[in-house]
Order: structure tokens, then C-alpha cells, then sequence
């Protein structure tokens, strides 16, 4: 038994998976995560899947050498900030707030 996420997975369920993934090398890991989740009865207490505890799961069992998931397909976003001196913190300023000058958006 090895344990993820608050769960115990068994060699038949860590071999499932492996299963899964070995089935079709298209599968996206969302999709796996939802066909383990469905196979092995994983729901949240309202009945729908626990997917995303499924995925984070698989990662760890990856890290652990036990499965070997499809390469990601979608890259997270960017978020558009850009590191550099301009967005290092300045001195904190101690004015009263009628004292400081507008705010402005750039």
C-alpha cells in the first residue's frame, strides 16, 4: 500500500493506472485522472470525482518512479509580470492617505 493524498492505493490500483496509461498514450492526464477516479470509486462526499486529488497523486506516484504519465500538453499561463527593478519593493511609506500622491494604473 502506498499512500497519496489521504488515500491508500494497493498494488491492484497503482497496476490500474499503470493500465490506463498504457491503454492509450493520447490520454491527456486530466482524463486519466477522471477514468482512475471512476474505476476506483474515488468521489468527494457530493458524489463528484476527486480528480484533482487524483492528478496530484499521479504526480507524486511519477516522482516515485511507480507510473510514467503522458508529457503535460498545456503549459501554465504566463501572468504577464515581468521580475525587474522596477517591481522590487520601494521604502514603506508613512503618510497619512491624504498625503500621498494619486494612484496610478500602468
Amino acid at each position: 500500500m502506498k499512500r497519496y493524498c489521504g488515500r491508500d492505493f494497493s498494488e491492484a490500483e497503482l497496476t490500474l493506472i499503470q493500465a490506463l496509461i498504457a491503454e492509450d498514450p493520447r490520454r491527456t492526464r486530466a482524463e486519466l485522472s477522471r477514468l482512475a477516479c471512476r474505476a476506483m470509486q474515488w468521489l468527494k462526499p457530493d458524489g463528484g470525482l476527486k480528480d484533482m486529488s487524483c492528478r496530484v497523486a499521479m504526480l507524486r506516484m511519477q516522482d516515485d518512479g511507480l507510473i510514467q504519465l503522458p508529457p503535460q500538453r498545456c503549459l501554465r499561463p504566463q501572468t504577464g509580470i515581468l521580475i525587474s527593478v522596477e517591481t522590487d519593493p520601494k521604502e514603506p511609506l508613512h503618510l497619512p492617505v491624504h498625503a500621498l500622491p494619486s494612484l496610478q494604473l500602468r
